[in-house]
């Protein structure tokens, strides 16, 4: 069995929610925390977290790495978690720590596809717009260890577009992420409704 390997990026400066945004509570845990739990019960091969100093570490059994370099962008997230996983892994899946509504059945499903067609990129859609997780086969690996800047894998999967295989996601909110402190306080105040509704 092909080994796969998850590794999440949660190393960002969350300039645009101007304070950490994975130590941010989200439905009772840290966003990150929430990102992690998904990651660990669909049961990969090997999880990586790559993390800044700043970001509170979640609890579990993986492997961690530090980003010193945070400004440098999301390829530098990539490039550390790449060099941390198993040189004998088939394929990697690149997560958002910032994306809390992602459900396992998703993730399962998408990684099932890239089982089924492990030379391929898995890209899910969220209304017709690409998002994250992506799953990228090994033979990619120097590619994507070359990034530079913050666009992160898109460089890649522009590349090489005939492997490409998109996969619609019914749910828009598991494709959201938190970027602004207008769509957290949002999301919160959205719950505070339906608390006290229930009462």
């Amino acid at each position: 069995m092909m080994k796969i390997t998850a590794i999440i990026l949660a190393a960002g400066l969350s300039r645009r929610m101007k304070r950490n945004k994975m130590n941010l509570q989200v439905d009772g845990d840290t966003m990150l925390q929430m990102v992690f739990d998904t990651v660990n019960q669909t049961r990969f091969d090997e999880i990586i977290v790559v993390r800044n100093d700043e970001v509170l570490a979640p609890r579990g059994q993986y492997k961690e790495v530090i980003n010193q370099d945070p400004a440098l962008g999301i390829s530098h997230s990539i490039r550390l978690g790449i060099d941390a996983a198993d040189p004998g892994t088939g394929g990697y899946v690149f997560l958002m720590g910032d994306q809390p509504f992602l459900e396992v059945s998703t993730l399962k499903r998408i990684r099932h596809l890239f089982v089924k067609r492990p030379m391929r990129i898995i890209v899910p859609l969220y209304e017709g717009k690409p998002g994250s997780p992506v799953f990228f086969p090994a033979f990619l690996k120097e590619e994507l260890r070359n990034l530079s800047g913050d666009k992160g894998g898109r460089q890649v999967m522009e590349a090489h577009g005939e492997l490409v295989v998109l996969t619609p996601v019914d749910s828009l909110r598991e494709g959201l992420d938190l970027d602004t402190k207008e769509e957290y306080d949002a999301h919160t105040e959205r719950l505070t409704v339906l608390v006290k509704g229930a009462g």
